[in-house]
This record gives structure tokens, C-alpha cells and sequence, in this order.
């Protein structure tokens, strides 16, 4: 396979979206059913969305591998990291989580939130009967299955037919529009050009399943241990705006994570 015909495309892994959201509604409409005859509340469970998340994406990930014929240790290095990397990844993570937040309380209050989705994002991550279904959903589901998808299969097909940065905007971008909504566009697009940084520096995606999983343990644990206004107050309406000291803080550590990166991750980009 030469190298600016490496798989996948940017068409092609758009084709590949389009199969996990097929598979999806594949994978609904039998529990849809479930959910109208046996009034089952299925559709809310954490864990429905986990399931069909994980074998939807799984799929698209068996397939981009199949087709590009390169290895499971070279699509997806899970290698060892070390403690300033690990201290790099929780630094930048937390402050942009920070960050990002604020920014969404901004787009909330642009494009305020309809009831059906803001019920649906709350039984996602706040739902006080299935804690240990949020967290495997959220955070070990969504983790390693969109970075194996985006950061493996996509970012390694794109920086070999693009260079890398055309290939970190790219999946950024792409994995920003895979969450189909606009309250989570612009936060999922900045957090999948770090997660493609962090990759294309260091080839090792371990770091990128690390601090995808943070970002998405903080606002479970931050609703339930840490009420701050605009941060952890759920998604209040009107939204609000999170304190000064609370947006500086996340503002230092998102820019000391940033350093960080230059400074501690192996610099292979190109």
C-alpha cells in the first residue's frame, strides 16, 4: 500500500462513521421495542448506550484495521508511560475540563439546550442509581473505543496521506461533528487535536485513552462531590458562568499542560 494511499481517507473514514451510526440504530431498534412492550426504561440506562457504543465503534475499528493491514501494535501502541508523562496528562486534563466548561456554558446560553437532550446528558453522567454503568460508559467505553477509532485507525491513515498537521485538525474536527450536537462540538474538537498531539508526539495512545477518560471522570465526579457554580451545578438554565478564580485556575493549568507537552512528551511532529 503506498503511502498517500493509506487508509483510511478523510471520505473513508466518514464512510466508516456512517456504518457505527448504522449499526447503532440497528442495535436501538430491538431495544426501543423492549422499552414499549415490556416498559422497560432502557433507553436512559447508562449501560444501553455503553453497549451499543461499544460494538457499533468495535465494528468500525475491526474493519479499519482489516482493510489498512497494519498491525494491532502499530494502530494502537499501548505502551507504559512515565510519571511526568502521566502528571502532563492529568495537568492538562483538569485544566482544560475547566476550561472547555465555561465554553460550554457559552454555547448553552447561544443555543439553549432542549429538555429531551438535557435529560439525556444527565442520565449519562449523573445518574444516582448507575454510577458504576456511568463510569463504565463513559469512562472506559467512550475512551478506548473513540481512541482507537480516531486516534489508531483515522489519525494514523491521515498523518501518512496528509502529514501530521493536517491529520490532527482533521480527526479533531471530525471527532468533534461524531458527537452531533453542537454543545459538544467545540469542547470534543480542541480535546481531539490534544489527544492527536499527544499521539503524534509520543506514539503511544495510552496517554490519549488516560486523559479522554479523565475529561469525561471529572464532570461525573464534580456533579456529585464538587458544587461549583458553572462547573458542577449540572446543566442549569440558564447556565452560568463559573467564578473568576475557578476560569483563571483552569486557564494556568491548561496553558502548564501545554508546556508540559512541549517540554516532556518526544517531539516527532512534523
Amino acid at each position: 500500500m503506498s503511502e498517500n494511499k493509506s487508509f483510511p481517507g478523510f471520505w473513508q473514514s466518514v464512510l466508516l462513521l456512517g456504518i457505527v451510526v448504522i449499526i447503532q440504530i440497528i442495535l436501538l431498534i430491538p431495544i426501543l421495542v423492549l422499552n414499549f412492550v415490556m416498559q422497560l426504561d432502557l433507553i436512559a440506562h447508562p449501560a444501553t448506550l455503553g453497549f451499543i457504543n461499544l460494538i457499533s465503534i468495535g465494528i468500525a475499528v475491526l474493519i479499519g484495521k482489516h482493510i489498512s493491514k497494519i498491525s494491532f501494535q502499530e494502530l494502537f501502541p499501548l505502551h507504559k508511560i512515565s510519571g511526568i508523562q502521566l502528571l502532563t496528562v492529568i495537568v492538562t486534563s483538569l485544566g482544560f475540563s475547566i476550561v472547555l466548561s465555561d465554553l460550554d456554558n457559552l454555547v448553552r446560553i447561544l443555543i439553549p439546550i432542549p429538555d429531551f437532550i438535557e435529560k439525556i446528558f444527565l442520565d449519562l453522567i449523573a445518574n444516582q442509581k448507575s454510577l458504576w454503568t456511568s463510569l463504565f460508559t463513559v469512562v472506559l467505553v467512550a475512551a478506548f473505543s473513540e481512541e482507537f477509532l480516531f486516534r489508531g485507525i483515522f489519525l494514523n491513515g491521515y498523518e501518512k496521506r496528509y502529514g501530521a498537521k493536517k491529520a490532527i485538525i482533521f480527526t479533531a474536527l471530525l471527532f468533534g461533528l461524531f458527537h452531533m450536537n453542537p454543545w459538544q462540538f467545540f469542547g470534543a474538537a480542541i480535546l481531539g487535536a490534544v489527544y492527536a498531539w499527544w499521539f503524534v508526539l509520543t506514539r503511544n495512545i495510552t496517554l490519549c485513552v488516560i486523559g479522554h477518560g479523565l475529561n469525561n471522570l471529572m464532570p461525573i465526579i464534580a456533579l456529585r462531590y464538587l458544587p461549583i457554580k458553572g462547573y458542577s451545578d449540572g446543566l442549569s438554565s440558564p447556565p452560568e458562568f463559573q467564578p473568576l478564580w475557578l476560569s483563571t485556575t483552569g486557564i494556568g493549568l491548561a496553558a502548564a499542560g501545554i508546556w508540559m507537552t512541549t517540554s516532556y512528551l518526544k517531539k516527532r511532529i512534523r
